[in-house]
Parts: structure tokens; C-alpha cells; sequence
């Protein structure tokens, strides 16, 4: 057992010690599961009202984040207490329609108030628990998925972790054996790497026979620790086969449906042309994944798995990518055109995907559905066919999303959140997430992005005034700017610091570009975020300033 004693009796082998990171998983996205079904050629679930499930939410900023922004009723379970709190209040903040608690798969199973989900998932949840948690799970699916319901499940697999498995299980018993209880677990976890760092400089024969063991142990260096708590030190740690998964889901009349990972949908992004080829061969669905697995030594997989699957006939297909809209979730600006692949750099033909990008970025970066990037003049030379591929392609790489029409209560909901996250900024860089109502989720927002917003909700318009706001609001909390790892002294310093950032962030497009995915409110809507101390303060600190410049020339 590698949790903390006084924990046993309800952890059941997970690390509870350590609260899990606070990360957000866009796979998980309702509109990010229906494009990986149409891009399968099957039938999705209607997410347009849909009845949501997600199982060991960890933080919970995800189920937040989809809860706020996408309509439908999310319900959520993460055993822990710690996160379902911190889940919990963020859902309290946007008045979403949102049911979470601290229930266990099994306690969950029991209830009598559940609904029939369109949606079930769990991510980082299968590869880390028990047998009986994982009966649990098929049990919660069985009874409770609707038919033609859909199922996320992303977990450890083979053959990727052939290599490094035998060390991660040294390294367990290492946590688990050779430290002492009272050590905490970073400490431990400290120990373990030092100790495997040893064991290879001591030209231990298992590193030479498998060279990408070292790489794996560089990597697990750097990592937060955390993470690596909950990723790798459980006492319950299992690596399977596709098609152990798939037999086991098939118990709940589950069937292979898709890949989550879009890019896995494009043969030429991850495969060669004699690869494509062989795949291209196998007929049935569980070979030709496990024979993909192969091909490009997969570790960890993101699958789709439906209850009772139909294909989509050529009629209801073209409906419904005709109505399905895009948005770019990057300034068009910083977007590049090349990109690494376990097949080295990917080069995106310019003459497509260059016009497609510049469409999607007119009108403010207004969402645009298929139909209409079909009929754009700009396009008119591209077949139907190419521009599904590069529209694929830019959501694989993170360049563009699926998109939809934001509705007042959507908008107002992501509003509240939002404003409590960039507060939250002042302190903390933990959650680097904001809701987006048009991405249905959430839109990657690192901490001085969101500084930058919560200046703007209070009403700061230029550069220069976003930085005083932003000086005098860290001096208020008594907090220090950190940048590349160094603390900014406060005063000028940190005033040019911030000016810096507020005037990049408008001039590389992210105003433009937040503001039309709804993340960065219209003027109409930043009433209730804005501070009416915001300018006394302004106004004192600039007086301050005067003061200060005129006791120097004195």
C-alpha cells in the first residue's frame, strides 16, 4: 500500500497524500467526441442537450469546464474528498448544471437518483485501480449507458511500455520498501530516481539491452511530482492490450467505435505508406488496432467505445459535417506550418491550409461550420475532401477546434468562472485553463494571459493602464511577478514587466482571438468583473508615480 496509512480503508491502493494536478483534457469535450465519431463514420450521441458522466474527475477543471460551457446535465465522481470539494466550488461559481460528489465507483453504482448517460468517461481512471473498481465501472456502464451511448477510456498499453515497465515496478518497490513511512512522498519518490539513476551508472545490464529506459528516467526527473504520485507510485498499476480493454467493455455491450486522438484518423501523420498499407488490410477492427499498436509502439491510448454502433449513412454524414463548425483556438499570427511527427517534420501544404486558416480568422474570429467554409471564395478551388483532411489535421494539432453558437446562459456561466480563475491567476498558475461557450470547454489560458483578462475586466484598456492595474494588485496581495523562473522586483521593474505582457497579448491576437471564442467577454458583459476600486487605485498609484519622479529630481 503506497498511500498514507490513516487513508487505507478508502483509498484503496490510490495515492491520496497528494492532491492530483489540476490538468484539462479536451478529449474529453462533447463536440470533441462527436468529430472523433464522424470522422469514423459513426453515428455520435446528440450533444446538443446531453446527459454526461465523468468518472475520477481528479480537480475537477475539466467537468467544470464542459459543465459551464456546453449545455446538458454533467454529473461527475471522484472519490476523494479533497478534489470533489474543489470540483464542487467551481461548479458553485458558474451555476452550472453540474452533480458532483465524493462517491466511489462502487457507492456510485448503488444510487437510485441516476439518469441514463449519453456520455460516459474516464480518463487516467482504468490503468490505476483495482479489479473490483474496474467490475464497478463495467457495472455503471451496463446500467446506466444509453444505447448508442458513447464511452471514453484512455489507458497504459502495450507494446509502449514493454521497455520501461520492468523499471517502473523497481521503482514502486523502492517507494514502497526502502523508505521509511514517515518520509513524505516526494521525498520517496526523490530516492527511487536517485536510486535508478545508480543503478544504470552502474552499467546494470537491463539499460543496455533496453536503450529507451534512460530517456524514460530523464524524463520522470522533471516531472512534477505530483503527477508522478498518482501516474506511476499506486499500489494498483496495470498495462494492457487493446483487446484485453475491448473484451472487457464488450462485457457492457460496448464496441470499438474510434479513436479519441484525431490525428490517429490521418494515416499519413503517424504512418508510412507500407504501414498505411498493411492497416489498410486488416478487416477487423480489434487486429487492425492491436496491429497499429505495433506499428508505431504505442503506450497510451484514447479510445471511443459505443453501445450498439451504426454506421452513418452518406446522407446523415454529409449533414451532419455540414453543420458542424470549426474555430481556430490560436491567433492566426503564431500559427506555424510545421510540425514534428514520430515520422519526423510534418510540412502543411501552405496553398490549403494558409486560406483555410485566414477564413476561420475573419470576422473576429467568428466559428465557421463547414457548409460555410465550403462556400467560401477563398476555398472554392478545394474539393469537399481536402478541406475535411486539413480541417482534421489543424484540430489534431491543437491549431482549431469544433465549434458552436455561445448562448447568453452559456456565455454568462463561463463569465462567472472565468472572473474567479483569473483572480485566482494573482496567486496561483495551477489552473491554466478558461471556459470557452463557443468551444463548448475549455481554452488553454496560461497565467499571464489571464492576469492580463482580469485587468481588462476591470476596466483597464491600454497596456501601460493594465500594468499599473496589475503592479498595484500584486503589491495588494503581497505577491511577486515571477518570469523564466525569477522573481520581477516590484516597481518599475515589474510595471515594464507587465507592460510588456498585456502589449504582447494584444499585439500577437490573443485579445482578438479570446474575445471571439467568448473567453474574454464583450464590453457589454464585463460589468459584474470589474473592479470599482480598480481606478481610485489606478489613480493613487499614478499619483504615487508623479510623487516618487518628483522627490528624485528634488
Amino acid at each position: 500500500m503506497i498511500s498514507g496509512p490513516t487513508h487505507a480503508g478508502w483509498s484503496d491502493g490510490y495515492v491520496t497524500d497528494l492532491d492530483y494536478t489540476y490538468g484539462y483534457y479536451r478529449e474529453l469535450n462533447p463536440a470533441m467526441l462527436r468529430l472523433a465519431c464522424l470522422a469514423a463514420n459513426v453515428q455520435p450521441p446528440a450533444i446538443d442537450d446531453c446527459t454526461y458522466l465523468e468518472l475520477g474527475f481528479g480537480q475537477g477543471v475539466s467537468i467544470n469546464m464542459h459543465a459551464a460551457a456546453a449545455p446538458g446535465r454533467f454529473w461527475g465522481i471522484d472519490f476523494n474528498p479533497a478534489h470533489a470539494l474543489h470540483a464542487r466550488t467551481l461548479a458553485a461559481i458558474s451555476e452550472a448544471d453540474a452533480a458532483l460528489s465524493d462517491d466511489s465507483f462502487a457507492s456510485f453504482t448503488a444510487r437510485s437518483d441516476l439518469p441514463a448517460f449519453d456520455i460516459i468517461v474516464l480518463h487516467g481512471v482504468w490503468s490505476w485501480i483495482s479489479a473490483a473498481n474496474r467490475a464497478a465501472i463495467l457495472d455503471i456502464i451496463d446500467r446506466r449507458l444509453k444505447p448508442g451511448g458513447i464511452v471514453f477510456v484512455s489507458y497504459n498499453c502495450q507494446p509502449g511500455w514493454a521497455g520501461p515497465m520492468p523499471l517502473r515496478h523497481l521503482m514502486a518497490r523502492h517507494v514502497e520498501f526502502a523508505a521509511t513511512r514517515s518520509t513524505d512522498m516526494p521525498t520517496r519518490i526523490d530516492k527511487a530516481i536517485t536510486f535508478a539513476r545508480e543503478l544504470a551508472a552502474a552499467g546494470g545490464r537491463y539499460f543496455v539491452e533496453n536503450p529507451g529506459a534512460e530517456p524514460w528516467l530523464a524524463q520522470l526527473s522533471g516531472s512534477n511530482r505530483h503527477y508522478l504520485a498518482h501516474e506511476y507510485f499506486n499500489a494498483h498499476w496495470q498495462v494492457d492490450y487493446f483487446s484485453d480493454v475491448s473484451n472487457a467493455l464488450g462485457t457492457a455491450k460496448l464496441t470499438y467505435a474510434a479513436s479519441a486522438r484525431l490525428l490517429d484518423h490521418l494515416p499519413d501523420y503517424a504512418l508510412r505508406p507500407s504501414e498505411a498499407q498493411m492497416l489498410g488490410s486488416i478487416a477487423h477492427p480489434v487486429m487492425r488496432e492491436s496491429v497499429r499498436d505495433f506499428l508505431v509502439n504505442q503506450k497510451f491510448r484514447m479510445d471511443i467505445f459505443v453501445r450498439g454502433a451504426r454506421p452513418l449513412g452518406s446522407v446523415d454524414a454529409q449533414r451532419s459535417w455540414q453543420e458542424t463548425a470549426f474555430a481556430l483556438v490560436l491567433p492566426e499570427a503564431t500559427i506555424g506550418y510545421r510540425h514534428p511527427t514520430p515520422q519526423g517534420e510534418l510540412t502543411l501544404d501552405e496553398r490549403i491550409y494558409r486560406p483555410v486558416v485566414a477564413f476561420l480568422a475573419e470576422d473576429s474570429y467568428r466559428a465557421k461550420t463547414v457548409a460555410e467554409i465550403g462556400k467560401a471564395p477563398s476555398l472554392s478551388r478545394f474539393d469537399i475532401r481536402e478541406l475535411l483532411s486539413a480541417l482534421m489535421m489543424l484540430t489534431g494539432l491543437g491549431i482549431a477546434q469544433p465549434a458552436r453558437a455561445a448562448t447568453p446562459l452559456l456565455r454568462k456561466r463561463c463569465n462567472a468562472l472565468n472572473l474567479h480563475l483569473c483572480q485566482q491567476a494573482l496567486a496561483s498558475a495551477d489552473i491554466q485553463v478558461l471556459a470557452s461557450p463557443v468551444l463548448g470547454g475549455g481554452k488553454a489560458a496560461p497565467q499571464e494571459h489571464q492576469l492580463v483578462i482580469l485587468a481588462i475586466l476591470a476596466g483597464m484598456e491600454t497596456p501601460d493602464e493594465q500594468a499599473l492595474y496589475l503592479t498595484d494588485a500584486f503589491e495588494a496581495h503581497n505577491v511577486t511577478l515571477q518570469r523564466e523562473g525569477r522573481a520581477v522586483p516590484p516597481g518599475p521593474a515589474a510595471i515594464g514587466a507587465f507592460r510588456s505582457i498585456a502589449a504582447r497579448f494584444e499585439a500577437d491576437g490573443h485579445a482578438a482571438l479570446l474575445a471571439g471564442l467568448g473567453v474574454l467577454p464583450a464590453a457589454g458583459e464585463r460589468a459584474a468583473g470589474s473592479d470599482r476600486n480598480a481606478a481610485i487605485r489606478l489613480e493613487a498609484h499614478r499619483r504615487r508615480q508623479t510623487n516618487e519622479a518628483a522627490a528624485d529630481r528634488g
